[in-house]
């Protein structure tokens, strides 16, 4: 089973108007030591709402610090190291509020071949 969390530049009636991945970090249950975390430079045209903003504790200026790996470039190295999870049942604070949805729209979005559609994580704890 995977714990799995992100934060983002905005909430779930913003993920179909440009709301990006900030930071993703994902925990294998059954083996702890098997952790994923990650911080991303969202693109500069994301949106950007101040509530969630202070929530991640993360800045704008942060967020497109040329420094971090870009957002697309974060998603395929969670997939990388998604696909080796033997039980891909995802544990979270209500992942299918946001996180999921959000996950599986930018994967999307950039045309990341993935097969979270068909793995464990419609099977939520």
């Amino acid at each position: 089973m995977i714990i799995f969390d992100l934060e983002s530049t905005g909430n779930y009636d913003e993920i179909w108007k440009g709301a990006a991945i900030a930071s993703i970090a994902a925990m294998e249950y059954e083996n702890p030591k098997n952790r994923f975390e990650i911080q991303c430079r969202v693109p500069d045209d994301s949106i950007f709402n101040k509530v969630s903003l202070k929530y991640t504790g993360y800045t704008k200026e942060e967020l497109t610090d040329t420094n971090r790996l870009p957002e697309e470039e974060c998603l395929k190295k969670y997939i990388d190291w998604h696909k080796n999870i033997q039980n891909q049942t995802i544990i979270g604070l209500n992942p299918w509020v946001l996180d999921m949805p959000l996950l599986l729209f930018r994967l999307n979005h950039y045309g990341i071949v993935h097969d979270l559609n068909r793995s464990g994580i419609h099977q939520t704890l």
